[in-house]
């Protein structure tokens, strides 16, 4: 199944996945779908920087401000609902329940 993918795994022209994030944000929610999840809340998580980071307060702004859009933030956090009032918690990444 290609959930959210914008290339074919298996074409010519693809490159090593080392290192890259396949489960967007547009996947996970495609997912939940498929899964007949409802969405209830979709947010946009920080990154826990080391203390002793050079640029830390700099690059913690920046990375605060990109929190405010979940696409563009470090962690996608999606609170989501299935029949039975079952909450779930999911983000890129994995899943917290």
């Amino acid at each position: 199944m290609n959930i959210g993918r914008v290339y074919e795994p298996h074409s010519e022209h693809t490159q090593s996945l080392d290192h890259v994030r396949v489960m967007t944000l547009r996947s996970l929610k495609e997912l939940l779908k498929i899964h007949k999840f409802e969405i209830l809340e979709v947010r946009g998580s920080c990154a826990m920087l080391p203390e002793n980071m050079k640029f830390r307060s700099f690059i913690k702004a920046v990375d605060k401000f990109f929190s405010r859009f979940p696409s563009l933030a470090y962690r996608s956090v999606v609170v989501c609902r299935k029949e039975g009032n079952v909450v779930l918690t999911a983000y890129k990444g994995g899943v917290i329940l």
